[in-house]
C-alpha cells in the first residue's frame, strides 16, 4: 500500500538498532567496571553457568535484542492481518494509525521494563533510509511520472524552499514577539531556518494509502508520490546547508552563494552516480544467466553501493539510490530471470 508498511520496516529496524546500541553501551560500561575490579577480564560472559553442565536455565539477556525485534515484527504482522480482516477498521482509520498505536504500545511496554534506547543519525542514514528510498525509486518508474516531472520538481524544490522559509520566518517572528519564551540571542533566524528545513519533509503515508484503496487518478497519485520522494532528498540537502551556515561565526555573501550552488551539485552528483551504477548493474546482469541465484543480491548490493558512494563524496545518497532504482527498473529488469525478478519485487515490496 504505497509507502505505508515502510513505517513497519522503520519501526522494526530502528528498534533493533537502538536496543543493540543501548546494550552495547551497557555492555561496555559493565566491561569497564569488570576491568576496574579485577584487571584481567576482557569480556562479560553470556551465561552465569560457564564451566558447568546445565540442563535448563533462563538467560534472556543473551538473546534479548533479536527476540524483542522478532516479537515486535510478529505482533505488527498479526495486527495488520486483523486490521485488514475488519471491514469496520479499514473503512474508519488508515493503516498508518494502526502502526502508530502498535509502536506506541511496544514503546510503552519497553519503558515499563526500563529498556532505554536511542537512535543515532548514523544508524538511520546508513542502514534504515537506503532500502526505503530504493523501494520508492524502483516502483516510481512510470510514464505518468516522467510526463509530470516538471511539475513534481517545482513542488519538490520550490515548494520545499518556500515551506522552509515560511516556517522558519514564522518561528523567528514568534521568538522576537516573545511568544516562545526564548530570547532572540538563543534562537537566531538561521536556527529557525534549520528547524524549518527539518520540518518541511512531507511523507503523505495516509494519503498514499487512501489513493491506493480508491484507485485515484494516476496523475494525482504520481504527483503526490513523486513529490514526497524528491522532497525527502531536497530536505536533507537543505537541512545540511542551513545547519552549516548556522554554526559559522560570520556569514558572507560568497558562502551563501556557494551553499546554493552546492545544493545543485549535491543533487546532480547523486543522480549521476545512481544512473551510472544502475546502468552498470543492467550491463552485468546480461551475463548472469548461469548464476541467476545471485542476481537479486547483486542488484541490491550495487544499489546500496550507489548510496554509499554518493555519501563518500558528500553528495545526495537519497537521490543516488532513488535514481539507481529507476535505472534498474528500466534497464536491468529485462535482463534477469523471472524467478530473480519475482524475488527482487517481493523483497522490495516487503519493505513497503
Amino acid at each position: 500500500m504505497g509507502k505505508l508498511t515502510t513505517k513497519t520496516y522503520i519501526l522494526c529496524l530502528a528498534l533493533l538498532a537502538a536496543i543493540a546500541q543501548a546494550q552495547e553501551g551497557h555492555g561496555q560500561q559493565t566491561n569497564n567496571q569488570g576491568h576496574q575490579e579485577t584487571g584481567n577480564h576482557s569480556q562479560v560472559p553470556h551465561s552465569n553457568h560457564e564451566g558447568e553442565i546445565v540442563v535448563a536455565a533462563f538467560n534472556f539477556d543473551h538473546v534479548s535484542t533479536p527476540f524483542i525485534i522478532t516479537a515486535f515484527l510478529i505482533l505488527t504482522i498479526i495486527c495488520k492481518i486483523a486490521f485488514h480482516r475488519s471491514k469496520f477498521l479499514t473503512s474508519t482509520i488508515p493503516e498508518s494509525v494502526l502502526l502508530i498505536c502498535v509502536g506506541s504500545a511496544v514503546g510503552g511496554i519497553l519503558y515499563a521494563f526500563n529498556v532505554t534506547y536511542t537512535l543515532g543519525t548514523t544508524v538511520f542514514f546508513q542502514y534504515l533510509l537506503p532500502p526505503i528510498m530504493l523501494e520508492s525509486g524502483y516502483f516510481l518508474y512510470n510514464k505518468v511520472f516522467f510526463g509530470n516531472l516538471g511539475t513534481i520538481l517545482i513542488f519538490a524544490f520550490i515548494g520545499t524552499l518556500f515551506n522552509t522559509m515560511t516556517i522558519g520566518s514564522s518561528l523567528f517572528g514568534c521568538v522576537v514577539g516573545g511568544l516562545t519564551g526564548l530570547p532572540p540571542a538563543n534562537m537566531t533566524y538561521l536556527h529557525s531556518l534549520v528547524f524549518g528545513s527539518l520540518i518541511s519533509a512531507v511523507d503523505p503515508v495516509a494519503v498514499i494509502a487512501v489513493f491506493d484503496d480508491v484507485h485515484v487518478n494516476e496523475q494525482l497519485y504520481f504527483l503526490v508520490f513523486g513529490e514526497s520522494l524528491l522532497n525527502d532528498a531536497v530536505t536533507v540537502v537543505l537541512y545540511k546547508l542551513m545547519y552549516a551556515l548556522s554554526i559559522l561565526p560570520t556569514i558572507e555573501v560568497g558562502k551563501v552563494a556557494l551553499g546554493i550552488f552546492s545544493m545543485f551539485v549535491v543533487s546532480i552528483g547523486g543522480i549521476v552516480i545512481g544512473l551510472l551504477l544502475g546502468m552498470t548493474a543492467a550491463y552485468i546482469t546480461k551475463f548472469t544467466k548461469h548464476v541467476e541465484v545471485l542476481e537479486p543480491m547483486f542488484i541490491l548490493a550495487l544499489a546500496y553501493i550507489s548510496y554509499l558512494t554518493a555519501e563518500i563524496f558528500e553528495w545526495s545518497g537519497i537521490m543516488s539510490i532513488a535514481t539507481c532504482g529507476l535505472a534498474l527498473k528500466h534497464y536491468a529488469e529485462s535482463n534477469v530471470t523471472n524467478s530473480s525478478l519475482i524475488t527482487l519485487k517481493f523483497f522490495l515490496k516487503s519493505l513497503r
